[in-house]
């Protein structure tokens, strides 16, 4: 269940935004027919749903590789050459936010335009989607732990593996 707002997430998407988390969090509760008090960490351990961040993630890489592709007479592709060369003089643009998930997913060599022509985008989103979903089981799974409202929960539910919706 994706909502409409994610459809630009390639564009605006690296930042965690509270309102789509709170809304992608009240999907599985209606779901499941459960309440409001019920923990997030415990529906989301039931549910097996793609994080958000994973997704933004994955949009955000799609793009890019959409972008490198573009010729260089597009418009876009214009500007994102300019949004590539701003990043040496300022750390806040959208290609700098690009390079740290490239960077945390251990894929530097495809931060370069050239390098990711060659490569089909679904292996680096493959990539990218397995490392953060690899990352927020591990948080999943450190936050329950130190939960107390979950200690049952946690002898009966021992990992989170994401489905593929």
């Amino acid at each position: 269940m994706i909502p409409v707002t994610n459809y630009a997430a390639g564009v605006c998407g690296f930042k965690p935004y509270d309102v789509l988390d709170k809304l992608q969090n009240r999907a599985p509760r209606t779901f499941l027919c459960v309440g409001k008090q019920t923990t997030i960490l415990a529906v989301h351990g039931d549910t097996n749903w793609i994080a958000p961040t994973t997704r933004r993630h994955c949009d955000i890489v799609r793009l890019w590789h959409r972008l490198a592709n573009f010729p260089n007479s597009r418009i876009a592709h214009k500007v994102l050459v300019w949004d590539i060369l701003t990043t040496q003089t300022c750390s806040n643009t959208w290609y700098a936010d690009l390079c740290s998930i490239l960077t945390e997913s251990d894929l530097n060599n495809y931060t370069h335009i050239d390098r990711i022509r060659m490569v089909p985008p679904r292996y680096v989103m493959a990539e990218v989607k397995a490392h953060t979903q690899l990352v927020s089981c591990q948080s999943w799974r450190n936050e329950v732990t130190l939960s107390p409202k979950l200690r049952t929960y946690v002898k009966f539910k021992h990992d989170v593996v994401s489905s593929s919706t």
